[in-house]
């Protein structure tokens, strides 16, 4: 979880970072020739450059979970380039589906609105509206990371939907398709806001589209559609 990083400083790097050396040094051990997929994500990036962000776009973490990313993202670049082994990061940008555990934000908004027509709950409260991002679907996204793994060379990509959502904007979808105004039901809360969080994220898959013939199909408007047919 990346706001509850700064609680969880040693599993945060344990599971970012040195598992991601452990698996290094393992597989040069056991099996040099294995591939080794790494997924990391758009923390690692420095917010206050230009956007959309590309693989080699300056990086500047600005929580626990990104310096623990970027440190599984260089120990694979680094090892990649001294080595010469089959080592790559892909970069997901925040990729949802159905099978999203309800405490992350788009499944929450889902399920309390969802609560909500049913008359079992009467509010959904909320930190950040202004907030966007670049959502897309987590088994488009999949499709492309297994693209990765079949390329003799290996190589990092950004996958993404270059899409900017603002939660308000996810927020209006999903109350929409339930027939209801959202500003009826929703309440800031400043308690969930977090004391750092870049206003906007979003990426390029320009060298995914060139070289793996990839896209990702759907937008965060559309994602909401499509989970919410199946929730």
């Amino acid at each position: 979880y990346v706001s509850r990083s700064w609680e969880l400083l040693d599993q945060t790097l344990t599971s970012q970072g040195i598992l991601v050396s452990n698996i290094l040094s393992a597989s040069e051990n056991v099996c040099p020739k294995i591939k080794i997929l790494n997924m990391t994500s758009a923390e690692i990036f420095d917010h206050s450059r230009k956007q959309p962000f590309k693989e080699k776009s300056p990086r500047k973490p600005y929580n626990p979970y990104g310096c623990a990313q970027l440190l599984g993202q260089n120990l694979i670049e680094v090892s990649r380039e001294a080595k010469g082994i089959w080592a790559v990061n892909s970069i997901l940008f925040p990729h949802e589906s159905e099978r999203r555990v309800h405490d992350f934000l788009l499944p929450k908004i889902i399920n309390q609105a969802n609560k909500i027509y049913r008359n079992k709950q009467k509010i959904l409260k909320i930190g950040n509206l202004n907030v966007a991002r670049d959502w897309s679907y987590a088994p488009v996204v999949m499709e492309g990371v297994f693209k990765q793994s079949l390329l003799k060379d290996p190589t990092d990509f950004c996958f993404c939907s270059n899409k900017l959502f603002s939660v308000k904007q996810m927020v209006k979808r999903v109350f929409s398709n339930l027939g209801m105004n959202y500003k009826n039901y929703i309440k800031i809360d400043n308690s969930l806001v977090r004391n750092y969080e870049p206003e906007r994220s979003f990426g390029s898959y320009k060298k995914a589209k060139l070289l793996l013939d990839w896209d990702p199909k759907f937008n965060g408007l559309e994602i909401i559609d499509l989970i919410m047919k199946k929730f």
